[in-house]
């Protein structure tokens, strides 16, 4: 499937995607003669890791600026009288209400929360907001230390904090589309700015979705390729089996290099061996725990470690063992760090505008555990954020909104 993508004419498969693929390509060609640059191999898989951050980085600022957008929307673009548009912030609540408890499941119930909470008006203070997410963060108190880090990662992502180095250089298309965005005077924008940013946030979703997915694909390659480097010591393989092996990645490398197409019937010596090796290491791998614990000391197996890794569809996960893993953090600590992360927001929140901020604070409340002790402040917290908001038009779209992801 990459290769059908670099392929294609005019296609994603271009800077600032192809110059990684070129690096896989002469691996690929060391496997053919023999070698075995596995260093090499995960130097570009590291790569392939910071692409994607900056990529999702693209992502993490188009979506806020996307629901700065759709909150400008019913004032911008009217779209007549609608029952939306007559609704009370009564109706508007019970709507919501009903909604979320309509389910009997704890865990669908809290996913509704969380989603309507990335739809709602937002008009806190930052004093009132940071409390909010000091009380979401409070679960976790006496948690590991590395489930900790990765919900404070997510909040610093959703706040726009992590903005990795290079991004510019990497996407430069995407650096020239989100400036508008960063320059726009939301308050004062007119219905054909409105619309120009609106095609441009069209455009650069499309040129995201077309990047990432071929940065997925890439690396599915990297990660299978990895482990035939890491069990090719102990496979095995009859001669007949190691020619067709051969024959297959030889094939696809000159059809891709020459653009000619690929004769598939060579692709039909592979049929039901993808299965079989399937069901022997289901049958005959370890546990990861276990594997972990003895990764240290033998290294065998930390080569099954890491290739359970590869394996585990989780194609972007780190192979280096972490260095912070099952302490607890006691409440003092979490505090302190719940603190660092306030002072940041604060300090990335100053100088935007006052709808971004807006947008960050939903994307960050959206992205915490639900933060509710019962039904009750659920209703009180919809119905403030609903009664807060004087602007009706910017109410009828987040109803709007919540319908159309509620199915």
């Amino acid at each position: 499937m990459y290769y059908e993508i670099c392929g294609r004419e005019n296609g994603p498969g271009e800077p600032p995607v192809r110059d990684l693929g070129s690096r896989f390509h002469p691996l690929l060609e060391g496997l053919l003669r023999g070698e075995q640059p596995l260093e090499e191999l995960y130097g570009l898989r590291q790569a392939v890791i910071e692409r994607m951050e900056q990529a999702t980085a693209y992502t993490d600022c188009f979506q806020a600026y996307e629901y700065v957008l759709n909150r400008l929307e019913g004032r911008l673009i009217p779209a007549g009288d609608t029952d939306g548009d007559r609704e009370t912030d009564e109706e508007r609540l019970a709507w919501i209400m009903r909604y979320i408890t309509e389910t009997g499941e704890s865990a669908v119930i809290n996913e509704r929360i969380q989603m309507v909470v990335s739809q709602l008006p937002v008009r806190l203070t930052k004093q009132k907001f940071f409390a909010l997410v000091g009380e979401g963060m409070a679960v976790y108190a006496g948690s590991p230390r590395k489930n900790v880090e990765d919900m404070l990662y997510i909040l610093r992502s959703e706040a726009l904090l992590n903005q990795p180095a290079g991004m510019t250089l990497a996407f430069p298309q995407l650096a020239g589309m989100l400036a508008p965005f960063e320059r726009a005077d939301y308050r004062q924008m007119t219905e054909e700015e409105y619309c120009l940013l609106s095609e441009r946030m069209k455009e650069a979703g499309e040129i995201l979705a077309d990047y990432t997915g071929e940065l997925m694909l890439l690396m599915d390659l990297i990660n299978d390729l990895c482990v035939v480097f890491l069990s090719r010591t102990g496979a095995v393989m009859d001669v007949a089996e190691e020619e067709r092996l051969q024959a297959v990645l030889r094939a696809v490398r000159e059809a891709f290099s020459s653009g000619a197409e690929l004769d598939t019937e060579l692709l039909r010596q592979l049929e039901g061996r993808q299965e079989v090796c399937c069901d022997q290491w289901e049958r005959y791998s370890s546990p990861m725990d276990i594997l972990e614990q003895e990764a240290e000391r033998d290294p065998q197996a930390e080569t099954l470690r890491r290739i359970s890794l590869l394996l585990s569809g989780s194609s972007f996960v780190p192979l280096e063992p972490r260095k912070t893993g099952e302490e607890p953090v006691d409440r003092a600590e979490l505090d302190c760090l719940v603190g660092e992360l306030t002072g940041r927001m604060a300090e990335g929140f100053a100088g935007r505008s006052r709808l971004v901020v807006r947008a960050l604070m939903a994307k960050v409340l959206s992205s915490l555990p639900v933060f509710f002790g019962s039904l009750d402040e659920v209703r009180d917290y919809v119905g403030g954020c609903l009664d807060s908001c004087a602007d009706e038009a910017e109410k009828a779209v987040c109803m709007r909104l919540l319908r159309e992801l509620a199915g």
